[in-house]
């Protein structure tokens, strides 16, 4: 029900793909080089982390180019505590 764009996916064959995943007014929204392919409501945004999954066993894969983006209450810097566990949540923040 979530599924949006073209009944096959857009991927490039041996070639890089651009992901874009965008949370927007409570919705996740995923890009497949260029067309949004993906579309869900999420109810508890502040529990949920960006992240890359890849099973060796199936497939190859590389990622490159990663750029993370936010609104004006990200920090300009990162605390030592983040960059040695960046799945940690921050203190007091709740997210």
């Amino acid at each position: 029900l979530n599924r949006k764009g073209p009944r096959a996916l857009p991927l490039k064959d041996k070639d890089w793909n651009s992901v874009r995943l965008q949370m927007l007014d409570g919705k996740l929204q995923i890009g497949l080089n260029g067309e949004t392919v993906y579309v869900r409501p999420i109810t508890d945004l502040a529990s949920h982390h960006p992240g890359f999954y890849h099973n060796r066993h199936q497939t190859l894969a590389s990622i490159r180019n990663v750029k993370l983006s936010g609104g004006s209450t990200w920090p300009e810097k990162l605390t030592l505590d983040q960059m040695t566990n960046p799945v940690a949540l921050s203190q007091g923040s709740g997210h």
